[in-house]
């Protein structure tokens, strides 16, 4: 910096502290001014360039070095957006983002904008931590002003937010061969993500000039957003200019390893190209001519999604897939996670990263899940929800909010600044050994949302068996537990910890549930019966059949306050009956034994594969679990143990299942997934196992949640408590 130009920044400090105003900065290209922003102590600049108009000859060029400017650059209007087709009010996401747009779009729209601690602006020494937000849109929609998208509760918390602009659709990732005849080193398209890496070098060059610390920014992105910084934390140009990384609802990897993209420079050069040759644009010339809007709608007319990133060699080399499996990515704390009722399923992907993490001895990943279901419609919490809350822009929704969201936003904030910060959000890494999931959601008035004991995650008590399931839990709250195939039944002491053989003659019994007396009555698998325990280990043998026929295979019990039984009989064909493998009774049915009764009355016979099942401790409900159905069901339980008014409660099967003393409903088979009583899904546990069978409350207080998965038993210490 010159002399003169070095007094003229002061000089400008000087007056702009005088006059109230934001100090002047130079930045690449010139000098720049922010704005307050709404809070009087944040100064925000909207629209500051980072790279060259990609106009003319630089449209389908990677962006060039930003044209200097003349004097002071007043930072205090949003940039127009990229081409994009848009989000049209009527649609979901455009009356729920988009109502109140009025945006104008062109091809100049290589801008970011900077919220940052009014006291930190011009001040290098401050070296605040970075978040570097890429927002998403599948690719083709999308800007960094969108109304969810805001800094000053960023800035409140000490980071500041950046926020920018790329180039989408056919701007951002077209391919073609003359395209690529232009370029050293012979490729072309992905110019989107050129676009972001361009941003995030001008933001580790500058950032220092508005107190950021250029050493300590997290790169952010949602959806095509989170698949942008899947592909900047993999490319080599972004190396060494990444900290931290969030994604939020861009997956994971796949489950078993990829055998590399199938979507290759040649193939994008391929897709480009037919495209431009059905309308007519067969040469450079052409196309760099034609009008941004009649492109836009040949885009639109042909499929949003037909350009995209793609494995070109140069900025990108390998998949993220591979790139994790083979230790590519940018060496970085990972936070990774999506909402509950998300565009599509995650959790696998996400929990196969997290896993990987882990067992390649890397820094694991701290993962989440945003579960609140926002108010004002049905539409739970769908993609993109937690935006609102983790920009702390609820007061721009038209939606509903309430009190309890307003504090949700202030817990999601804390924990995604603390990660910026620190690299750690506040809770527990998902690990192998301790598979933790922070599920963010309202606390309703008066009572904790929180279900899980502080900081505590499930923990692995054995992985001795062959296969475990039907927990229950005496009086004292020892859980008593199957090993199956083996034909045993364990009790773990609760107060001990120790695991000892209760019988290894257990009928290989499956759900199990303890009655008043202390007799622990069981589905006894092999020759299709309920059997009852003693405290000592011996059998008795309750009910073999119904109609005077065998039952298929009793699979899960529960007992009412009055003492009536409530059974379950699916067809599961076992290759160890001794009897006819073919089912025995003409349906699948649930069933009911009255207190000291001795014959089964059939309940509902219309059910497919009923399996686990609970009641209220009130005795007014019953929950039943149909495998095939994939669907919980809910009765109303009568005082003659008859059930009326049939209902679908959740759209989720399950193997077994438990309550605890809020009425919130545990199901099984993919981990273990909470349900409230009213039907929302409000938390998941992650089980490293192929299979989570069952699970019951058990400990002194039963505030111990015990689960049979597979060849394992696992604990995991709870807020609430299960019900005697």
């Amino acid at each position: 910096m010159t002399k003169k130009l070095f007094t003229l920044c002061v000089l400008s400090l000087m007056t702009a502290l005088a006059w109230g105003q934001s100090p002047i900065v130079k930045v690449e290209g010139g000098l720049v001014q922010g704005v307050a922003s709404a809070s009087s102590d944040v100064t925000v600049f909207r629209g500051i360039p980072y790279a060259a108009p990609p106009v003319g000859n630089l449209r389908w060029k990677r962006p060039q070095p930003v044209v200097k400017w003349e004097g002071v650059r007043k930072a205090d209007t949003f940039s127009n957006i990229c081409w994009q087709p848009g989000n049209a009010v009527g649609t979901f996401y455009g009356n729920e983002f988009y109502w109140k747009e009025n945006t104008v779009q062109s091809e100049d729209c290589l801008y970011l904008n900077i919220w940052t601690p009014a006291d930190a602006v011009g001040q290098q020494g401050k070296k605040l931590p970075v978040a570097f937000w890429v927002h998403g849109g599948a690719y083709f929609n999308g800007y960094g002003h969108e109304i969810t998208m805001d800094g000053d509760a960023w800035a409140r918390r000490g980071v500041i937010l950046v926020t920018i602009n790329y180039r989408l659709g056919i701007f951002g990732f077209l391919a073609h061969p003359e395209l690529s005849a232009e370029t050293s080193d012979g490729t072309s398209g992905n110019y989107g993500t050129y676009d972001q890496v361009a941003a995030l070098k001008w933001v580790y060059e500058n950032i220092a000039q508005f107190g950021g610390d250029p050493n300590n920014i997290t790169v952010l992105g949602q959806s095509a957003g989170a698949a942008s910084i899947k592909n900047l934390v993999s490319s080599p140009l972004s190396k060494g200019m990444i900290k931290n990384a969030v994604i939020q609802s861009g997956g994971g990897i796949s489950e078993t390893a990829s055998a590399g993209s199938d979507n290759g420079q040649k193939q994008a050069e391929t897709t480009g190209k037919t495209f431009m040759d059905k309308f007519g644009y067969t040469s450079l010339k052409k196309m760099r001519n034609a009008p941004a809007e009649e492109l836009l709608n040949h885009f639109k007319a042909e499929g949003m999604g037909l350009f995209r990133p793609h494995i070109d060699g140069i900025l990108l080399k390998e998949s993220f897939d591979d790139a994790a499996r083979n230790q590519h990515l940018a060496d970085a704390e990972y936070m990774i996670g999506c909402t509950l009722d998300d565009i599509r399923p995650m959790g696998k992907q996400i929990d196969a990263f997290c896993f990987l993490r882990d067992s390649l001895d890397r820094r694991p990943a701290y993962q989440y899940l945003f579960a609140r279901k926002l108010p004002g419609t049905h539409d739970g919490a769908f993609h993109s929800a937690e935006l609102w809350y983790m920009f702390h822009t609820l007061d721009r929704s038209w939606r509903p909010m309430t009190e309890a969201d307003y504090t949700l936003a202030d817990e999601v904030m804390d924990c995604w600044t603390n990660f910026v910060k620190y690299g750690n959000p506040g809770w527990h890494p998902f690990t192998l050994a301790n598979p933790y999931v922070m599920t963010f959601n309202i606390k309703p008035q008066g009572q904790s949302n929180d279900i899980v004991a502080k900081g505590e995650t499930p923990v692995r008590l054995s992985d001795s068996y062959s296969f475990t399931e039907g927990p229950a839990a005496d009086a004292k709250g020892d859980v008593f537990f199957t090993d199956q195939p083996n034909n045993r039944i364990y009790r773990w002491d609760c107060e001990s910890g120790e695991i000892t053989l209760f019988t290894d003659q257990s009928g290989r019994s499956n759900g199990m549930y303890f009655d008043a007396q202390g007799n622990l009555i069981a589905c006894a698998d092999m020759d299709n019966q309920l059997w009852a325990f003693d405290t000592e280990g011996h059998s008795t043998i309750l009910i073999t059949d119904f109609g005077g026929r065998l039952l298929n295979g009793p699979n899960d019990v529960w007992i009412s306050k009055d003492g009536g039984y409530y059974l379950t009989d699916p067809y599961f064909k076992r290759d160890y009956w001794t009897r006819s493998p073919e089912r025995q009774q003409p349906v699948e049915g649930l069933y009911y034994l009255a207190p000291g009764g001795k014959q089964l009355t059939m309940l509902d016979s219309t059910l497919n594969q009923p399996n686990g099942l609970v009641g209220t401790p009130d005795g007014k409900h019953l929950y039943v679990a149909e495998a095939k159905a994939n669907r919980i069901l809910k009765y109303d339980i009568q005082s003659d143990g008859s059930l009326t008014n049939r209902q679908v409660f959740a759209d989720m099967g399950s193997d077994g299942m438990t309550i605890d003393d809020r009425g919130n409903i545990y199901l099984t088979g993919d981990g273990v997934t909470v349900f409230d009583k009213n039907s929302h899904k409000i938390a998941h546990f992650p089980i490293p196992e192929d299979w989570t069978a069952n699970v019951c409350f058990g400990g002194k207080e039963r505030n111990i949640l015990f689960i049979t998965a597979s060849k394992s038993v696992y604990t995991l210490k709870m807020l609430v408590h299960g019900v005697k």
